[in-house]
């Protein structure tokens, strides 16, 4: 996608999730979401933003990528199926 994609879709998931903590009680799994949600537009950000530097096609790896989308994605499953709830001191 074209750099400018992923910030709006960034933006719109923060926007709807400030939203939904006024109108429902607070969820950690949410929380975990918008966190896993924000690492994956960090890794797209820096990817982008390598590219734009270096002023070439090639950012990040796609082996670093993969490494670091799955690091992202098994911490957050561990945090959904923890019985306690590793972020940020909160629990459910």
């Amino acid at each position: 996608t074209t750099s400018g994609g992923g910030k709006a879709f960034f933006i719109s998931t923060v926007i709807g999730f400030l939203i939904s903590s006024f109108l429902m009680p607070f969820n950690y799994k949410s929380l975990a979401l918008l966190f896993a949600t924000t690492m994956f537009f960090l890794i797209g950000l820096i990817d982008d933003e390598s590219k734009k530097r270096f002023q070439s096609y090639d950012g990040l790896s796609a082996r670093l990528r993969i490494l670091l989308e799955i690091t992202v994605l098994i911490y957050f499953v561990i945090i959904l199926n923890s019985r306690q709830a590793c972020f940020c001191g909160i629990s459910r």
